[in-house]
């Protein structure tokens, strides 16, 4: 906008300057001289812009690829106007350049010496330009400061910090100080420290936080996070380990800290594995933490009560639901934590877990009952953050309004287009969100069944513990004795699964066969008239 009126106001300086030439009556010639040079002037500022845009915006930004700064428009932009004005005082006004420079000389050294602080920064900030050592939206650290880089004048750097707060360093500070720099939507490596028991087999401790830390929000996967054992504490008597993940800096930088430790203790509670040795003082207690079946169980009494209420168990002989009891496991899972638990049968026992299911499987009455909504903060605020960018203030209301209908992310995100009017920014948000719904198991649900019975592969993706939920685990170790003691198990538990799912008679017979497969049973009593 800019260069389009210093244009027009140099074309009228121009029609001015070509009138007065034929109207000698008008203007002495020296007037004429002082026009002429006013006109080169702003027609200078107008082929400097131009200039600039080429160097800066066209070729500075194709050669190293970064967002030029202000600083650097500012030095190229005074630089070219400055040499700009000295050839129009030498070929129009005929000045004396010579005199006017050393005159120039004189008055700089006098500014020098009195702005060396200002100009040191304004030198200091064309060398970290010309340098480029980051750029405008990398994370920076330097003289105790650490914050997104927000701009970069001639005088200093600013910072915004995590608390949305800003900093200030002057470029000279800059310039001899340490920096560290983070560039933006690039992966770096964050590590993070956790101690375990000096007993406990390390290569336990590692394959228990691995797999938890891969499925954690934030965390990159395109490397599998590393744990590291660092060294030995004989004073603590445990031994401390390094986890190392990779992440994307942003402002939700210190949550994914948060979430990645939470995950961890999660995991290591799961394995049995506690992060303080005095949970080992006896030896009975060591034996059941390096027993390398999960040493967390329920009560058999609670384990019994949800074995017998399972429409899977139910009615099954009292003996054989205190063996399972017996054995079951206890998994605790934070939320929006994966449950990755290949050949096992779960049940909830508390939380909420959801299932993904494909959209064609679905009625078009789906979860019309729900009667209550389990949504953490963390993720209604991404939400939020997302349906501003089409439906400004307003988003917060209609958010709040349609979470009381739903549960479901893949519902909410469609619910919640319905009120964005362009169809390619409805379309924009629906894809931000999941690409299928997912049943959602309260207390008393369970999964795994086939898993557990046939073997059948885990859902891809899998079920997600939407808030702290327990699990009750049964798994094929716990099966497996007491199937290779009474074979006809099988048949019954083939019955009840053919009865769960309405199969058919042929489909039954499939089902046992798959199921004796599976535990090596042979001798198949299936009957295809089951009852």
């Amino acid at each position: 906008m800019m260069t389009w009126l210093l244009s027009v106001i140099a074309a009228i300086i121009a029609l001015v300057y070509h009138f007065l030439l034929h109207r000698p009556d008008l203007v002495t010639s020296q007037g004429l001289q002082y026009i002429l040079f006013a006109g080169l002037l702003v027609s200078s500022l107008v082929v400097v812009r131009f200039v600039s845009y080429l160097l800066i915006d066209v070729l500075f930004r194709h050669m190293t690829k970064k967002v030029p700064s202000d600083i650097l428009r500012l030095v190229v932009g005074v630089l070219s106007f400055g040499i700009a004005v000295i050839l129009n005082l030498y070929f129009v006004l005929h000045a004396n350049i010579a005199a006017l420079l050393t005159t120039s000389a004189l008055l700089t050294a006098v500014l020098g010496f009195a702005l060396q602080a200002t100009l040191g920064n304004l030198f200091e900030g064309l060398s970290i330009q010309v340098h480029q050592p980051f750029s405008i939206g990398d994370w920076l650290e330097s003289n105790g400061e650490f914050g997104q880089i927000h701009s970069l004048t001639w005088r200093a750097i600013t910072l915004q910090q995590a608390d949305h707060t800003i900093a200030s360093i002057p470029n000279n500070v800059l310039a001899q100080s340490g920096i560290r720099v983070i560039p933006n939507h690039h992966p770096f490596r964050v590590s993070i420290d956790f101690p375990a028991p000096i007993n406990m087999p390390p290569q336990r401790v590692i394959e228990a936080v691995e797999e938890a830390v891969m499925g954690t929000q934030g965390v990159l996967r395109f490397k599998r996070p590393e744990i590291l054992l660092q060294n030995f504490d004989m004073a603590q008597a445990a031994l401390h380990y390094e986890l190392r993940f990779y992440t994307i800096m942003d402002e939700d930088f210190g949550r994914v800290q948060s979430r990645v430790r939470t995950r961890v203790w999660y995991a290591l509670a799961r394995a049995g594995i506690p992060m303080s040795a005095a949970a080992l003082d006896d030896a009975s207690a060591l034996q059941s933490w390096i027993h390398p079946q999960k040493a967390v169980r329920l009560s058999e009494t609670v384990a019994s009560r949800f074995l017998a209420a399972n429409p899977l168990l139910a009615d099954f002989p009292e003996a054989t639901l205190s063996a399972v009891a017996q054995h079951a496991i206890c998994w605790l899972y934070a939320p929006g934590e994966r449950i990755d638990a290949p050949h096992t049968m779960c049940i909830v026992t508390r939380g909420l877990v959801t299932l993904p299911v494909a959209t064609e499987a679905l009625q078009a009455d789906y979860r019309d009952d729900i009667t209550q909504t389990y949504w953490s903060s963390e993720m209604l605020e991404s939400i939020r953050q997302q349906y501003a960018e089409y439906m400004g203030p307003a988003a917060e209301s209609l958010i709040h309004h349609a979470i009381q209908q739903t549960t479901d992310p893949y519902h909410l995100y469609r619910l919640l287009a319905q009120d964005i009017t362009k169809a390619e920014e409805r379309e924009a948000f629906i894809q931000a969100g999941p690409d299928s719904p997912a049943l959602e198991l309260a207390v008393g649900g369970f999964f795994g069944e086939l898993a557990l019975f046939t073997g059948q592969a885990p859902p891809d993706p899998p079920p997600t513990a939407k808030v702290e939920t327990e699990l009750l685990v049964i798994t094929m170790q716990t099966m497996q004795p007491l199937i290779a003691q009474s074979p006809e198990l099988l048949e019954a538990l083939g019955a009840r699964l053919a009865a769960y799912y309405t199969l058919s008679n042929e489909q039954y017979d499939r089902l046992v066969e798959e199921m004796h497969t599976f535990y090596q049973v042979t001798g198949s009593t299936a009957n295809p008239h089951r009852p």
